[in-house]
């Protein structure tokens, strides 16, 4: 059971209390068709009691219950009046319960499988939908059928207006406007109109008889009529006259070269098959443009394996070729090796090298004395660039630089002494008449003592001795180890 995407309607709790009472003869009554864009996330169908976001409401137009345990409820879903469009997901089924009043008795939902319904103003929207309903073995079933529903089911129906066709019918069995059916049933033939005949007899290919009570026939009054109808071809005939047609039986004139067409005289019809005799051959008027380039039947030009016509790139070729000029083999012989020294010769063989012919090189040759063209102003000038060298330019600009940083180190008179400062220096050490230990550090050259005072919590050099005597002597502030050898 199913509406085009939609895999089968669900029966609700609610329906199914009341398909119960159906069994037992309470009416089972449809009222209406509901549409809407709701998800089904995981909620049980069975408990709804309306749809998860309606859209819209529809009358049911026709109801049939076949001989099985299902109905079919026949509905128009249409945007006509939708303003906002919306993806169709769900649908579902309302019946009239007597206790409850009405309820969704059955429901489904597309799952994936929407169908956009477009505004009125987009585009026109119309679905005619069947959906079956299980309704077991319920008797008394009805539907709320609206009675101003402008559509016309499947099954068929009476129209209460006018059906306007879009336009003219094109297979066998398209509907047809009453225009086209007036305009194809054209009225009785008359002189200035072609129409219906009335004969005597089917045409058969010979003469056929106009009845002399037809309108036609009275209307001519001796004059010319021209007959156009069903079954018969047009010609012209004298009043009074058999009207029709009638094929010639004799054999048509023969074509002959130089004939000059003509319209003819006869009073008879050849037929549509007919065969004129042509002679088996014809002598061809001159037409030699035709075979050439661009030509309407131009013969191809010849190629190495196909005859044709002699192209004018060929023709140039040919014009040149040089007098005298035989037809040259080409070589399959190496071509002799290159060597240094080798003197050029036009040759003497008989046979043409080949275009893509190579002689063999030596791997390396020793060159010639060719020092001045390496100097400068020679023909090959070999130039610092050239080899990677510093240019004579870059080297003393470097040297400058080296010069001038010389200069500054020199003059830097904070880094180094003068020779006047030096003397100073050296002067004073010859004052003192010995080398003053450094306080950042040094190595004593001698034995340094300490001075003698009883302050024992200054900080100070003291004297040490050690020995593996008792202490004995020393003054105050010194310091006596005793140890064992």
């Amino acid at each position: 059971m199913g509406v085009n995407g939609f895999q089968g309607m669900v029966i609700t709790q609610q329906g199914l209390n009341l398909l119960e009472k159906a069994q037992t003869g309470t009416q089972l009554q449809f009222t209406r068709v509901a549409v809407g864009d709701g998800n089904l996330s995981g909620q049980d169908p069975t408990l709804f009691t309306q749809l998860i976001d309606q859209i819209i409401s529809l009358n049911i137009s026709e109801i049939n219950i076949g001989g099985s345990s299902n109905a079919t409820i026949s509905t128009v879903l249409s945007n006509e009046g939708l303003n906002t469009g919306f993806c169709w997901r769900e649908i579902g089924i309302f019946a009239q319960d007597p206790d409850l009043g009405e309820i969704l008795y059955c429901y489904n939902n597309l799952a994936g499988h929407e169908i956009f319904v477009p505004t009125v103003n987009t585009k026109q929207f119309k679905a005619p939908l069947e959906i079956e309903v299980f309704i077991s073995n319920a008797v008394n079933v009805t539907a709320q059928i609206d009675p101003s529903f402008t559509y016309v089911p499947l099954t068929g129906a009476t129209m209460v207006g006018p059906l306007i066709l879009s336009g003219d019918p094109d297979q066998a069995l398209g509907a047809a406007t009453k225009q086209y059916v007036d305009n194809y049933l054209r009225p009785n033939a008359t002189t200035s109109q072609p129409g219906i005949v009335e004969v005597s007899a089917a045409p058969t290919g010979v003469p056929v008889a106009v009845s002399t009570t037809d309108p036609a026939y009275t209307a001519v009054n001796g004059g010319t009529y021209v007959i156009s109808g069903e079954g018969l071809t047009s010609t012209s005939q004298t009043n009074g006259q058999t009207l029709g047609v009638v094929f010639s039986t004799a054999t048509p004139a023969a074509e002959t070269e130089g004939n000059a067409g003509a319209a003819g005289t006869s009073t008879e019809a050849a037929r549509a098959d007919h065969v004129h005799p042509t002679p088996a051959s014809y002598k061809p008027s001159a037409h030699e443009s035709t075979h050439v380039t661009g030509g309407s039947d131009a013969i191809p030009v010849a190629t190495e394996t196909t005859d044709g016509l002699f192209s004018s790139t060929d023709k140039t070729k040919l014009d040149g070729i040089t007098s005298g000029a035989t037809n040259t083999p080409l070589s399959n012989v190496i071509p002799s090796a290159e060597s240094a020294g080798t003197v050029g010769t036009a040759g003497n063989s008989v046979e043409a090298a080949r275009a893509d012919h190579v002689h063999s090189m030596p791997a390396t040759y020793a060159p010639s004395a060719h020092a001045s063209s390496h100097a400068s102003g020679g023909a090959d000038p070999i130039t610092p660039v050239s080899i990677g060298a510093e240019t004579p330019e870059g080297a003393q600009a470097k040297a400058d630089s080296v010069q001038s940083n010389l200069n500054e180190h020199l003059a830097d008179n904070v880094s180094h002494i003068t020779a006047d400062e030096r003397t100073t220096w050296n002067a004073k050490q010859n004052v003192l008449g010995f080398t003053p230990l450094n306080k950042a550090g040094d190595t004593a050259t001698g034995v340094i003592v300490a001075q003698n005072n009883t302050s024992y919590t200054t900080k100070q050099v003291r004297n040490i001795t050690l020995s593996t005597a008792s202490a004995s002597g020393g003054s105050n502030g010194d310091i006596w180890f005793t140890y064992t050898a």
